[in-house]
């Protein structure tokens, strides 16, 4: 079997319906949501958080197949991202519940 041209990778299907479950767990919807199906597989999801300890930048929530979800900031260009906090763990891809509660701890 090989992706077609509307999933361009197989499991393409599986990961928006989780990333619909985490946005909904998070209150957004998928209009927040990317993905990038290069290795690894990756997704962003725009978060209308701030982090205490960056107020002024704006937050997004990162996941990619290797190292599960991370939260990130904007640099000062705004053109980058810089990892403030993984979330880590035995599984890359968690419980939605899991996922809201590491975003609400980590914005405070």
């Amino acid at each position: 079997m090989t992706a077609s041209l509307t999933h361009p990778h197989l499991t393409a299907p599986a990961l928006w319906a989780y990333l619909a479950e985490v946005a909904d767990a998070l209150g957004i919807g998928l209009e927040s949501c990317t993905v990038d199906y290069d290795s690894p597989v990756s997704a962003y999801i725009a978060l209308d958080v701030r982090l205490r300890n960056h107020p002024e930048r704006d937050v997004a929530l990162l996941w990619d197949e290797l190292g599960g979800w991370a939260l990130a900031t904007e640099t000062q260009s705004g053109n980058d991202l810089s990892v403030v906090r993984r979330l880590g763990g035995d599984s890359p891809l968690p419980s939605p519940a899991r996922v809201a509660h590491f975003v609400r701890s980590t914005a405070g």
